[in-house]
Formats: C-alpha cells, sequence, structure tokens
C-alpha cells in the first residue's frame, strides 16, 4: 500500500464519498489526517481539503481529542472467497496522531458499544488527554463513520467478534501503536477486548483491561431466544429473497419473542439483531478463562438494572474472570467510589444500582476508577 501515487491516492479519496452530509469537505477540512498508510502529501494536495475562508494550518493540537481518517485493510485471507479482505476509511479518536511517543508515555484505547460511536467514550477518555497520555478510540464498520471503500465491504464485514478482532489489529497496526497501557470496552466492545487480549501472540502488548458494563460470558435472561437469533442471521445472510419478509417481520419478533429489542430505536432493532447473532459466545467463555488465568490487572464495571443482563450472570461471569467477591463493591444512587488502601486495585469489579445509569452520568467515578487500575502498570508516575 506504501507504493501508491498521488493519482490514485487522490481517486480513492473521491471515492469515499467526502461530499455526502456527513461528509462533507468543509468538516472533513478540520481533521483529515494527511498522513494515510505511510504516504506524504504535499503542501498542493492539502489545498484540495481546505477550506476557502479558515486557518491555514490543518494540523491538530497535541493532547485533544480530534477527529481523524485513515485506510485499513483488514481480515486479509479471512474469508476464502475473498482472500484480498476488505477496506475501511477508518475514522478515529486520537490525541498523539503520527507523533514519536516516549517510552513511558502510556496509550490507552476504547471501543465502543453497538449501537454507538467513538463520541460514546469521550466523557471517560478527556481527563486522560489532559494528563498528556496518547488516547485512541477507533470506530467499528457502521456505514457512517468508518464506511467501506468498495460498495461490498459493508456488507461482506458482518460485525462478528472474530471479524472485529482482526480489524482492531489491523487498525492498530496502520498507526503503528504496539504496545496498549489500558484498553477499555464498553457493552458490546469488551468482546473485541477480552477476546484481542487473549489470543494475542505478545501477551504482554495489553497490559490492562477495563470491560465496562460487558453483555456476559452466555446469553442472559433477556436473550433466551439466542437460537432464533442466529437462525434470523443465517436467513439474512442465505439469500437475499430472505430480507424483505425478514425485516417486515422484525417489528412482530421483537415484541414476543426478542422484548430486549424494544429498548432500541427502530432504525436500530435490524443492526441490533444482527449484532448479536455475532457475539460468539463460544469463542467468548473460554477467552475470558483465559484472562482470568492471567496476571493482566483488570476492571470490570456492570449495571445491575441493564435490561441485557442479570446480576446471577454478572456475578458468574466476574467469577470467569479471576475477581474474587471481596474485591467486588456496590454503588448505590447518589453514592461515591471508595477505594481503600487495602484493596486490590488489579482485580476490582465495581456494580452500580442506579436505574439511570449511564457512561455520562457516572464519567467522573469510572475515571477514577481507571486511574486506579492503570497505577497498577504505570507506577512510577503516581
Amino acid at each position: 500500500m506504501s507504493s501508491r501515487n498521488l493519482p490514485h491516492i487522490c481517486k480513492n479519496l473521491l471515492n469515499t464519498h467526502i461530499n455526502s452530509l456527513n461528509r462533507n469537505i468543509c468538516k472533513r477540512s478540520k481533521c483529515v489526517n494527511f498522513v494515510r498508510m505511510g504516504s506524504t502529501f504535499t503542501e498542493g494536495f492539502k489545498k484540495l481539503f481546505k477550506k476557502s475562508k479558515g486557518n491555514e494550518s490543518v494540523s491538530a493540537k497535541i493532547g485533544e481529542l480530534n477527529l481523524r481518517y485513515v485506510f485499513v485493510r483488514t481480515c486479509v485471507d479471512f474469508w476464502t472467497d475473498i482472500p484480498v479482505g476488505v477496506m475501511f476509511d477508518t475514522a478515529y479518536l486520537d490525541t498523539h496522531p503520527g507523533i514519536s511517543l516516549k517510552p513511558d508515555t502510556p496509550v490507552i484505547v476504547a471501543l465502543h458499544d453497538t449501537p454507538g460511536s467513538l463520541y460514546d467514550m469521550i466523557p471517560i477518555l478527556q481527563p486522560f488527554c489532559n494528563l498528556g497520555y496518547r488516547v485512541v478510540a477507533p470506530n467499528f464498520p457502521d456505514k457512517i463513520h468508518t464506511r467501506g471503500m468498495n460498495r461490498y465491504d459493508d456488507t461482506t464485514f458482518s460485525g462478528k467478534t472474530d471479524e472485529r478482532v482482526t480489524f482492531i489489529h489491523d487498525f492498530l497496526q496502520t498507526i503503528g501503536i504496539e504496545r496498549i497501557d489500558m484498553l477499555i470496552g464498553q457493552g458490546s466492545g469488551c468482546n473485541t477486548v477480552i477476546s484481542y487480549t487473549a489470543n494475542l501472540l505478545n501477551k504482554h502488548a495489553v497490559r490492562s483491561i477495563a470491560p465496562l458494563s460487558p453483555i456476559g460470558h452466555k446469553p442472559g435472561k433477556a436473550l433466551k431466544e439466542y437460537p432464533a437469533v442466529l437462525e434470523f442471521d443465517m436467513l439474512w445472510n442465505k439469500s437475499t429473497l430472505f430480507k424483505y419478509p425478514l425485516r417486515a417481520s422484525l417489528e412482530i419478533s421483537a415484541f414476543h419473542k426478542f422484548p430486549v429489542l424494544r429498548t432500541y430505536r427502530q432504525s436500530d432493532r435490524l443492526k441490533v439483531m444482527l449484532h448479536f447473532a455475532g457475539f460468539q459466545y463460544e469463542w467468548l467463555n473460554s477467552d475470558s478463562f483465559g484472562i482470568g488465568s492471567s496476571s493482566i490487572p483488570r476492571l470490570m464495571t456492570y449495571n445491575l438494572n441493564n435490561n441485557l443482563v442479570d446480576k446471577d450472570l454478572m456475578e458468574e461471569y466476574t467469577d470467569l474472570l479471576g475477581i474474587p467477591e471481596t474485591n467486588v463493591c456496590h454503588i448505590g444512587t447518589g453514592e461515591q467510589v471508595k477505594s481503600p488502601e487495602n484493596n486490590n486495585t488489579a482485580l476490582k469489579c465495581v456494580a452500580f444500582e442506579d436505574k439511570e445509569y449511564t457512561l455520562n452520568k457516572y464519567s467522573g467515578q469510572l475515571t477514577l476508577l481507571l486511574q486506579d487500575l492503570l497505577k497498577n502498570v504505570i507506577k512510577k508516575r503516581w
């Protein structure tokens, strides 16, 4: 990819629909990454994306979460019928893009939930930006923020856990990240965190993990009809003839076999249904056990009033991750997280009991918990 010439790069950029409503030239000129796949662009090429009125410089400020884009080719030799894989114009937040970091600069990577986007992670990431850490938050392929370069790339990439793990691996390799001090996941993004960490050949590449509100290692009460979800996914991918009747009948199934879908917007229900089918619990169970058997520092949080999980499932999952019961604390509505000095911050679980729990509402407390976890990795800084 590094041998691409300038005309070819221009052609690819113009084919990514940058003139659409979500990616107009004016918006993209503020945050576009001009170092793509090792290619350096000339000043003349920068003017193509520069606003007619505005600042001459388009480079992002160091230490701020700026939206950027990078081409990522992923899933090469992943499918037998598509050995070349797929390519995405990937949106991501980065505080130190293309900057050589000091060896002791902490690196934090955050993975969002689905439905969701990279913007959901900003409340808990902003404090780390102010400390000078490198903070990266990619957006999974979703046809909105991260789009396929080919018309078939978006449909080929189904978003299953193994595909997402491969995507994150290729993304980090593309932007030059070889070490992660803390890998954060929210919701279904925890699946990618667990599987990515458990299957790394270099066990020191990820130094700590923080699954926030994970889905668990097996279907909960809300997904008791999980076999029907897999059947729905099989029919959806079998032929285009099934897509229209399945889409039409989804509303009926949403209020009967799959009541959990009521918690999502109508426009997101199809995406959520197909996303449920890609959880791959059989692999997630073994990967979670592998994490529980390791010495990697980890923090887990969950909400007791989550519609997708239940208390028994979370307690079982906490034990599977190797977090002892003595290190599990419950936080009621309006209470503050307390961290006694004798508490083991390398293995910790916090259960929130607020019915109105959201990542944004408890961002301050979550940030403190994440800082405690990071102390186990960079103790000399504290």
